[in-house]
């Protein structure tokens, strides 16, 4: 058989092996490289849901800390005054439950000595919570009147009510877990958080934990300010809906993960999504802070994660390669002269192949840098507008918290110089002192007209039927009773019905009647009149007076706030009612308008766009 080996056949079965050898070298590289790159997928991918679990985390932080910030030093200073500081609460908090799934609740947990146990509960009983008691957890399970101590951390305020029943009332310091992290957070002032635990009110939901935040009360001793903890703030979580409702947008179905808390001496397993990780299974870790702890996120995959078009181009590079390297093997044994050539482009093609495959991966890795850049910046702007809202809403409250104050020093100061030191300040002094008391009643009506307007857009909003012919005899009579001097008639048009939110609506009518009778004081006779008519849109609303009126030219201005057609010396007011009006027809999709004629009174039109 040696005698067919000749120079040419043994010049192409090297050549042939040599190609082969090549070829496997080739998938040996694509294959590690498509490896690592596995390994760096993941791990970018790993990063982007941990930076969305942490941006949860901060949410809820921020959340409760703006709650913190609400609850102002006279929160339960006074029993008449708990049924408002409750609706108050759930007002401001609804929007946080409604708007983040994951936070099941949020709670106002107060410090109460032993001393104050029973005004406390006599409060919320008051505020219609008839069987309301602190309570605690016996041995068998079951819920029982708390035991005396010295000091109870109960479950005040929930908002949402709704299926946490069973938690109103519970005293958190009758659990060491719950306990021990309430401790921590009056100790350092800062946000804590509780191993995981099971909830009273829904143990089914597995591992779930209280994100807690400190609440001070301000008080001026000779010292200087001192911080008094008056409490706790919390919001109620499960770790599975969080950890789903912040990576719920990037739906990477072949990735699985695993959250740990790594805080105390064993590491405790809260959540695992997809399979359970084998033991050859590429895994990369993140590390996240939720408060006071600390979580792991372990992070693996499966093969099929490495990309179909990588698989593809391993499988060509190999049959491309061994074919190419036959072909090569039987052309030289055919033409045994152009082994040089042949060679050389063998080695030219080898080489465009792999120009061809790096740059291939270098424009992978660009796309995927980009989309990385692309989605932290869409987070950062997300998180930065919404920080940005939660701050003014706060500085808002804390606004009209600090200005009453002052103002009610000046009223009361200035009451008191002429109810006490009257004989000896002449008629200007009383004068000026009564001016300086009333600025301060107009300045206290002023910031709760803002409040008022600034709260239209965050009140949750109810579509039904309202009586708006009741509603207008309502007023009509409550003004009547406030000024029995004058002469008012009202003609109020029967059976006149609207579709929005009961309580919005009754602002409406309110300032709109409130504004008819006092801009028609000059009239012998006040005539006011409401009624409805049909259009194009519906039923238009209009309220008439026949009141001092306006120019027309000026129509513009009305409607905004801080706006006057008329002077204080004229007429009072802060020039917010009608601003608030115009909001609250805004948010039922619908609009208002006004036609005047100076001397002639004024009408004020209105639709309501729930009726389309």
């Amino acid at each position: 058989m040696l005698r067919y080996i000749n120079r040419g056949n043994l010049r192409g079965l090297l050549t042939f092996i040599l190609g082969l050898l090549l070829t496997l070298l080739m998938v040996f590289e694509l294959q590690e490289h498509g490896e690592q790159d596995q390994l760096n997928r993941l791990d970018d991918i790993a990063e982007q849901h941990a930076a969305l679990i942490r941006l949860g985390v901060l949410h809820v932080n921020e959340e409760v800390e703006s709650t913190a910030a609400f609850i102002s030093d006279d929160f339960l200073e006074h029993d008449n005054n708990m049924l408002n500081a409750l609706r108050d609460y759930q007002t401001f908090t609804r929007r946080i439950t409604g708007d983040n799934a994951y936070v099941l609740a949020l709670e106002w947990v107060p410090y109460v000595t032993h001393n104050r146990r029973v005004e406390f509960e006599s409060w919320m009983r008051k505020a219609g919570f008839s069987d309301f008691h602190f309570i605690e957890r016996g041995n068998d399970g079951a819920m029982l009147v708390a035991s005396e101590r010295d000091s109870y951390f109960p479950v005040y305020f929930i908002e949402p009510m709704e299926n946490n029943e069973a938690a109103h009332g519970f005293d958190l310091g009758s659990n060491p877990v719950r306990l021990k992290a309430i401790l921590a957070a009056m100790e350092s002032g800062e946000a804590t958080a509780t191993e995981s635990l099971r909830l009273l009110q829904a143990p089914e939901l597995g591992n779930s934990f209280l994100y807690l935040y400190p609440v001070y009360k301000k008080s001026i001793s000779e010292q200087g300010d001192k911080k008094i903890f008056i409490g706790i703030t919390l919001a109620v979580l499960n770790v599975e809906m969080l950890v789903r409702n912040s990576v719920a947008a990037l739906k990477q179905k072949k990735l699985h993960f695993s959250v740990y808390d790594v805080d105390g001496s064993q590491q405790d397993l809260l959540y695992t999504h997809g399979k359970v990780r084998g033991s050859t299974e590429p895994v990369t870790s993140k590390f996240i802070k939720v408060a006071d702890r600390s979580w792991r996120i372990d992070f693996w995959t499966e093969d099929s994660f490495v990309s179909e078009d990588r698989k593809w181009v391993t499988l060509a590079t190999l049959f491309a390669g061994v074919a190419l390297s036959l072909l090569l093997g039987l052309y030289l044994n055919v033409l045994q002269g152009r082994n040089r050539t042949i060679q050389q482009r063998v080695d030219e093609q080898t080489r465009e192949l792999r120009n061809s495959i790096q740059e291939r991966q270098h424009a992978e890795q660009e796309v995927r840098k980009l989309n990385v850049e692309l989605e932290r910046r869409v987070e950062k702007r997300t998180a930065e507008l919404a920080t940005s809202n939660r701050e003014l809403e706060a500085f808002c409250y804390s606004v009209s918290h600090d200005l009453r104050a002052p103002l009610r020093s000046m009223g009361g100061f200035s009451n008191i110089l002429i109810e006490d030191y009257g004989a000896q300040i002449d008629a200007m002094g009383q004068s000026h002192l009564q001016r300086i008391a009333g600025s301060a009643r107009q300045m206290g009506t002023l910031i709760d007209d803002l409040l008022n307007l600034s709260r239209i857009n965050r009140e949750a909003m109810s579509r039904e039927k309202v009586n708006l012919t009741l509603l207008a005899g309502e007023f009509a009579e409550l003004l009547q009773e406030q000024e029995p001097e004058r002469q008012l008639e009202f003609t109020i048009q029967d059976d006149v019905f609207g579709y929005g939110d009961k309580h919005l609506l009754r602002l409406v009518m309110q300032n709109l009647f409130e504004n008819a009778v006092k801009y028609s004081a000059k009239e012998d006779v006040s005539r006011i009149v409401f009624g409805v008519n049909s259009s194009a849109n519906g039923q238009l609303y209009f309220v008439r007076d026949n009141g001092v009126g306006f120019d027309m030219d000026h129509a513009n201005k009305i409607f905004q706030p801080f706006q006057r057609l008329h002077a204080m010396s004229e007429f009072e007011g802060t020039g917010i009612g009608l601003a608030t009006v115009h909001r609250i027809i805004e948010r039922h999709q619908g609009r208002i308008w006004c036609e005047a004629e100076v001397g002639q009174g004024a009408v004020f039109y209105f639709e309501l766009g729930f009726e389309r």
